[in-house]
């Protein structure tokens, strides 16, 4: 089998792996590079070469920015259901035929299949991609975390771990986070410790969540029924929150006021601007929490709406990272065991090499084959 990062070596983000079957390609992810890096309507061109199917492993944008592409009209895109959701939310639409993948439900594509694994990110309802052209096996992780609320990884680590038939001869893994020495602390630690210890003593919880991070959302909703607390959400992340989770109700945000809201306790999640500053201002400081819980790269001034709200206001920061650090990634990579290891979405391709003897140090566009 043979293959092509497109894009997304020795870099985080922006990536673009095709993988060769006999007489059919196939795609995994269409990123936009975070390093603002353009990808040439030339290479485009290159990259869809013999491919009708697209495979998408979560809705982040350096995984999907390319798919408003006009080269992409009439392709194939297998992607979540939540994923779809996203995109359609986003105004990402230029995929008239879509197919919605569920896990180990097989796709065949030429002599390939493609075999879809359930796992664990900041972006809900991501997946792994298995493919299998009869020969030789390919496992691409997508961005992935071992510390999430949902044991996942348990299922899967299990599965190939104890399967002949499963021997994975590449493993292509993110490794965002591999030249660190950062250990992430789990979900139910930050739901059941940090957040649960700062709200049983606050009664007006201000809570700042990316729209996208559904599973952080649902932790906090959950915490919001064990304290017995109201659970407020803004608008956009309201829509999208009922549907990964059509069966919660919760009160919106935005018809929130200070006079009915004096006599609750609540949790309420929030984008940030001038009306929620001035709501979060109108309760006691004694009685009220603000907390922070998203990458800490947004509070930065190119990102201004949050920078401007939160840089003159004491916060607390609540957050853990939607990847895998390295401890993490080195126990995934032990357990699989592959034969070959190609690391993509990372700056960290030599500490890789330092670590295992079986790393493919390729460049983008370059052909290799197992």
């Amino acid at each position: 089998m043979k293959l092509e990062v497109i894009q997304g070596t020795n870099v985080i983000g922006g990536s673009i792996v095709k993988i060769y079957g006999k007489t059919k390609n196939i795609l995994i992810d269409l990123g936009e590079s975070l390093n603002g890096k353009i990808l040439g309507d030339s290479i485009l061109e290159h990259a869809l070469e013999g491919v009708d199917d697209i495979f998408i492993t979560h809705y982040h944008t350096d995984h999907v920015a390319l798919m408003n592409h006009p080269l992409l009209e009439g392709k194939n895109f297998h992607l979540s259901k939540l994923t779809k959701d996203v995109l359609d939310s986003k105004g990402i639409k230029n995929y008239s035929n879509y197919f919605i993948i569920s896990n180990k439900t097989p796709i065949y594509i030429d002599n390939l299949v493609i075999t879809p694994f359930r796992s664990d990110h900041s972006a809900s309802d991501s997946y792994m991609f298995l493919i299998d052209d009869g020969v030789k096996k390919i496992l691409h992780t997508g961005d992935y975390r071992l510390h999430g609320m949902h044991p996942w990884y348990n299922e899967i680590l299990n599965e190939f771990s104890k399967n002949n038939n499963l021997k994975i001869d590449l493993l292509i893994t993110e490794g965002t986070y591999y030249n660190t020495n950062y250990k992430f602390i789990n979900e139910d630690v930050l739901r059941n410790d940090y957040f649960y210890n700062l709200f049983i003593n606050k009664a007006y919880n201000f809570v700042y969540v990316p729209s996208t991070n559904f599973s952080r959302m649902k932790e906090l909703y959950d915490l919001s029924i064990e304290l017995g607390y109201k659970f407020y959400i803004y608008k956009t992340a309201r829509i999208l929150f009922q549907k990964a989770y059509p069966n919660i109700e919760v009160y919106p945000l935005e018809f929130a006021s200070p006079k009915h809201m004096i006599d609750e306790r609540f949790i309420a999640l929030f984008s940030p601007n001038d009306e929620i500053k001035e709501l979060y201002n109108s309760f006691s400081s004694g009685e009220r929490s603000l907390v922070y819980s998203a990458w800490i790269g947004y509070l930065n001034q190119k990102y201004e709406k949050i920078y401007n709200f939160f840089m003159d206001l004491p916060f607390t920061t609540i957050h853990t990272a939607g990847h895998c650090d390295k401890e993490s990634i080195d126990r995934f990579i032990y357990i699989i065991k592959p034969d070959k290891l190609l690391p993509i979405h990372t700056e960290a391709i030599e500490e890789f090499k330092l670590n295992f003897d079986n790393v493919v140090d390729i460049k983008d566009l370059e052909m290799f084959e197992i």
